[in-house]
């Protein structure tokens, strides 16, 4: 399931070796699924849950369509994950007297960075059981010049949550924080550290 028609067209054009009787796509929102309840064995879902204002929607409905027994699967960050570039956020909003700034990537890393506690009580509060939690730590690489903000894996999953966050002060936060990793880091490869988490619960009998 994908809401978004470009992905949907990525998805597909990887599936083409695939055998396409056993894969279906559809373009849909996860916060109302058009599926029965109880018809699902398992339900899979990376990220984009918590990517929603209201996450407990998407869980309650992952709940719905499963069958009595089934399982959820969930993968999304967990918190500690780029605290090394938030660190370099608050330092640049405090240099840069952008209070406003810092506010909103604050409770957008609090809303999208879970702590593991928080994690399983969302998946208890809409009725899942035996629920358990794997974790791993990371540490990767980036060059350390400003082309950070242009790295692939950050420009698809974290730089358009950033420039909503900092609004009209996207492209100074950028630019200050890019400087920043230059001047500390010079030549050297810029390491962060990834916290990923999956979150498995099960549908009661």
């Amino acid at each position: 399931l994908e809401a978004r028609g470009p992905l949907l067209g990525k998805a597909r054009s990887r599936l083409e070796s695939f055998d396409r009787r056993r894969v279906f796509l559809r373009g849909e929102s996860i916060r109302k699924l058009k599926f029965a309840a109880d018809v699902f064995d398992v339900v899979v879902s990376s990220l984009t849950w918590l990517d929603l204002p209201e996450p407990g929607r998407a869980l309650s409905e992952f709940h719905r369509v499963l069958k009595p027994g089934g399982k959820v699967a969930l993968a999304f960050p967990l918190h500690g994950t780029l605290e090394e570039i938030y660190d370099l956020f608050s330092e640049v909003t405090l240099k840069y007297e952008l209070p406003e700034v810092q506010r909103s990537l604050e409770e957008r890393l609090l809303r999208r960075h879970l702590e593991e506690e928080a994690a399983r009580q969302m998946l208890a509060g809409v009725g899942f059981e035996n629920i358990s939690l794997a974790s791993k730590t990371e540490e990767i690489t980036f060059p350390a010049e400003r082309r950070f903000f242009e790295a692939p894996l950050i420009r698809a999953l974290y730089v358009p949550h950033w420039q909503k966050a900092a609004d009209v002060h996207a492209e100074e936060l950028f630019k200050h924080t890019g400087a920043a990793i230059e001047t500390y880091f010079g030549t050297e490869p810029f390491p962060v550290t990834i916290r990923a988490g999956c979150l498995v619960g099960e549908k009661p009998e």
